[in-house]
């Protein structure tokens, strides 16, 4: 049994708590709608993602501050009081008032949400709002979620954006689409006086399909959960969600490159194709010794400078400009090569020769990967641009309606008293070029 003076500090506690709750002109039966009820529930939404963020850097209003520090089932009573609900006693278990509010408006319904960064061409214009009231705390729950989300940092770095590019329209269904590359774009025709314009004609291969893939995972919130304010768990769920779908995302463009997948044309992203005219065609470089040097990246170029187009001998345009590496000795020989000096860590580094200056020195963006040493510690890649559409090796696409940050879901299940957040997305990922990409490979 609790002593008397232990008993008498609680009750102090949960009365501070209740007068908090309390707008001092009104009553506890008195219903909080509209600017009133959004303000309530934007300060509850603030102040819980700050308690779960790790270093937390948003400025609080006054009202959120004052919530900051409430544990979790204290705000669930308090959105119970600000609905009228007159029966909240506060000296309940907290997991009875904690389960009492996460039934509130429509348990059953499912509340979709997108990032606030989100490139709405990639999420259908569609009444995404939830179904519950702003104050309700399912929908409170729902946005504390959605927004911790976009807070969260991952220390791991991900190679697939700076490798890959984004097609610039979303994929409408799960039917495969072709990946068709344009071949070299002629000169304009001169035109005699008088003379009608002709069409521009230009040549097409298709390398590979995108096919849509579905991803996710779902996270529960239990009443006991909330009871025993445990943003612990929430912010590691919440984490784990949305590294996974990083993950996902870079290993399936990754798998595109180390899996060298047999393309359309009949032969493999990197491959010495047959030659058309005087130009080689081949995009792959086999040697005995082969780290990131200015040799290497030179005879890399030299590899590159002799792809012609499609059925033609005129040659691909510009220079290699990223380097991909695996992670460990063969980036450190490539941060030496590559980084500008007096920067990005070779500060005081100086140059005794030109030789060790290099000539691609500050023009080569090096992209390190960890994933690569599990498939090959000795291979690396060259590419043009990978960015920008025309001269990219991969494309990645997403479904319309879901979107490039994925879409996020809050439903409760009634059989075991879990409300659930989940992260789904769907992407397709395929080879467009392989004209505009080098590999370097010990023989």
């Amino acid at each position: 049994m609790p002593s008397k003076i232990a008993e008498a500090n609680a009750k102090d506690e949960l009365a501070a708590i209740r007068r908090s709750f309390k707008d001092k002109s009104a009553k506890s039966s008195v219903n909080v709608t509209g600017e009133g009820s959004d303000r309530f529930a934007a300060d509850a939404v603030d102040a819980i993602v700050y308690r779960a963020s790790e270093k937390p850097s948003m400025q609080l209003s006054a009202g959120a501050a004052r919530m900051a520090g409430h544990p979790l089932w204290a705000i669930a009573a308090q959105c119970l009081e600000h609905n009228g609900i007159d029966s909240v006693n506060l000296y309940s278990p907290p997991e009875s008032i904690s389960e009492a509010a996460m039934n509130m408006g429509n348990p059953s319904a499912r509340t979709i949400m997108h990032s606030s960064s989100e490139d709405f061409r990639y999420v259908q214009a569609s009444a995404d709002s939830p179904a519950s009231r702003p104050g309700d705390f399912p929908n409170i729950l729902a946005n504390v979620a959605n927004k911790f989300i976009d807070t969260i940092e991952l220390d791991d770095e991900y190679s697939f954006e700076s490798i890959s590019a984004m097609t610039p329209t979303p994929l409408k269904d799960f039917k495969p689409a072709l990946m068709a590359n344009l071949g070299v774009v002629d000169e304009l025709d001169e035109l005699q006086d008088a003379e009608q314009l002709k069409d521009l004609t230009l040549e097409e291969e298709a390398l590979s399909y995108i096919f849509l893939r579905r991803f996710g995972n779902k996270f529960g919130w239990t009443p006991v959960m909330i009871a025993d304010d445990d943003m612990n768990a929430f912010a590691e769920g919440m984490i784990g969600l949305s590294e996974a779908w990083q993950v996902t995302q870079n290993r399936l463009v990754l798998d595109r490159l180390t899996s060298n997948e047999t393309l359309l044309d009949g032969y493999p992203l990197f491959a010495n194709r047959p030659d058309t005219g005087s130009a080689a065609n081949n995009n792959t470089k086999v040697g005995a010794s082969n780290k990131p040097t200015d040799e290497q990246w030179g005879a890399m170029d030299d590899v590159y400078s002799e792809i012609g187009g499609i059925g033609t001998s005129k040659r691909v345009r510009g220079e290699l400009n990223t380097c991909l590496t695996p992670t460990g000795s063969y980036n450190q020989e490539a941060r030496r090569t590559f980084f500008p000096l007096n920067s990005n860590g070779v500060e005081a580094k100086t140059a005794d020769t030109t030789e060790n200056v290099g000539i691609y020195r500050g023009n080569v963006a090096v992209v390190s990967e960890s994933e690569l040493k599990g498939v090959s510690p000795t291979t690396w890649y060259g590419f043009r641009s990978p960015t920008k559409s025309r001269t990219a090796t991969i494309v990645r696409a997403y479904f319309s309606g879901f979107g490039k940050q994925g879409r996020r879901e809050t439903w409760r299940d009634p059989s075991n008293k879990t409300l659930y957040v989940s992260l789904e997305g769907r992407i397709g990922v395929a080879v467009k070029n392989w004209r505009y990409a080098i590999r370097n490979s010990v023989a």
